[in-house]
């Protein structure tokens, strides 16, 4: 009778420690699912600071530009209309260049595309991971175990800002 009491002991201890395994091997790959993300975000965000580094201030200029046409245009007699074709004519130039600047940058919107991509499919492991995770820290070992370790609940993050770009 004490060989069966010795047995179902031994056999809880294996349990136990085997959950406490699949616990701690969920919570590597949660950290490295928040790597990723943390990661695809950074370089998200590197790529946004070398766009608008690369893009002069064409917001300001063509805005400078309109101020500037219709305070003209107020000013300039209907008969003058060579004067306001000449400032329509700028503002025109300006938006063209703007537009022939964007135009230049469309190998970075297509990287900002992929990384926005790179950035849900890391969300998306993420998620996974946080909810087996949050899932075995909830069951009667885990909860014993992850609060012995000092293992905290994994957070839900939302990232609201970025859209899939292909679906």
């Amino acid at each position: 009778m004490m060989q069966i009491w010795l047995i179902v002991i031994i056999l809880s201890f294996a349990l136990l420690a085997l959950h406490g395994w699949y616990l701690l091997r969920d919570y590597q790959h949660l950290k490295r699912h928040w790597q990723e993300l943390d990661g695809a975000l950074l370089e998200r965000q590197k790529a946004l600071l070398e766009m608008s580094a690369q893009l002069p201030d064409l917001d300001q200029a063509i805005d400078t530009d309109l101020k500037l046409l219709l305070q003209r245009a107020s000013d300039i007699h209907p008969k003058r209309w060579l004067q306001r074709a000449a400032l329509e004519t700028r503002l025109s130039l300006k938006t063209g260049q703007a537009l022939s600047q964007i135009d230049l940058n469309a190998d970075s919107i297509r990287l900002l595309d992929h990384l926005d991509n790179a950035i849900l499919l890391a969300l998306a492991l993420y998620q996974i991971s946080a909810n087996r995770y949050n899932d075995r820290r909830e069951a009667f070992p885990g909860s014993l175990l992850g609060t012995l370790a000092g293992l905290s609940v994994a957070p839900d993050i939302e990232i609201e800002s970025i859209k899939p770009a292909n679906f």
